[in-house]
């Protein structure tokens, strides 16, 4: 059984996956994409210990700016693309994350093959150090430069967070393998002051040097050259 997370590439996989019979896991919450967790995309792995952190009784304090209220209904600023028309309660949006959460335990508990798309090293996140999937303000919530702040990924920082989630999981599913993938696609936007090229090339060489790494010095973990197969231009990958 196969299951995945990450960036918008993920789905890619997810859909090849099942367009070709493989036991893929996917979530039943969440009919709007292909995807094992009803979380939408997740863009790097400090996102994806949160809900597995929320598992374990994460620290409220964590999240009192991850709710929007906007006078009539409530938005989950960790899920903003979820249920978009909003929730008539605190209570009613907890309720929905904690079965997105529940089930995704009970996938990886099922799991034999994770496949994890690491996305971007450009985040938005909270005074409290909550990390966002998007900035408040793009597609829910409002931007507040007092809560609010732009925090791009250092190669330690996510080498550091892919650890921590890889054995987080494990403590999950002993004996689950994983495949490590870098999305191919381009940033087409930053929040740097660098040149669109430049935010780019650091991204993707942040992501792909900690997935090399990782899959050279621990046991259970591959990496899949997706992101090589789709820029590098040659007829030696067919």
């Amino acid at each position: 059984k196969i299951s995945s997370a990450g960036s918008c590439f993920a789905q890619h996989v997810g859909k090849w996956l099942l367009d070709r019979g493989y036991s893929f896991c996917q979530s039943s919450l969440y009919d709007d994409q292909i995807a094992s967790f009803a979380f939408g995309n997740i863009y790097t792995p400090r996102s994806l210990i949160q809900w597995i952190e929320m598992n374990n009784s994460i620290n409220q304090n964590k999240l009192e700016h991850s709710i929007y209220f906007d006078g009539h209904k409530y938005f989950d600023l960790l899920r903003p693309s979820f249920n978009p028309l909003g929730f008539n309660s605190v209570k009613e949006l907890e309720v929905a994350r904690i079965g997105a959460v529940t089930e995704m335990i009970s996938i990886l508990k099922k799991t034999d093959l994770f496949i994890f798309t690491l996305g971007l090293t450009e985040a938005w996140k909270n005074k409290n150090g909550l990390i966002y999937p998007s900035c408040p303000g793009v597609v829910s919530g409002v931007f507040d430069e007092k809560l609010h702040s732009f925090h791009n990924f250092t190669h330690s920082e996510i080498m550091s967070d892919m650890e921590e989630m890889l054995t987080a999981i494990r403590q999950i599913k002993s004996n689950i393998k994983f495949v490590l993938t870098v999305s191919p696609v381009p940033l087409t936007a930053t929040a740097t002051e660098n040149h669109i090229l430049v935010a780019n090339s650091y991204s993707k060489s942040v992501l792909r040097s900690v997935a090399g790494e990782l899959s050279e010095k621990l046991i259970n973990v591959e990496y899949f050259p997706s992101f090589e197969i789709i820029t590098v231009p040659s007829d030696d990958f067919r």
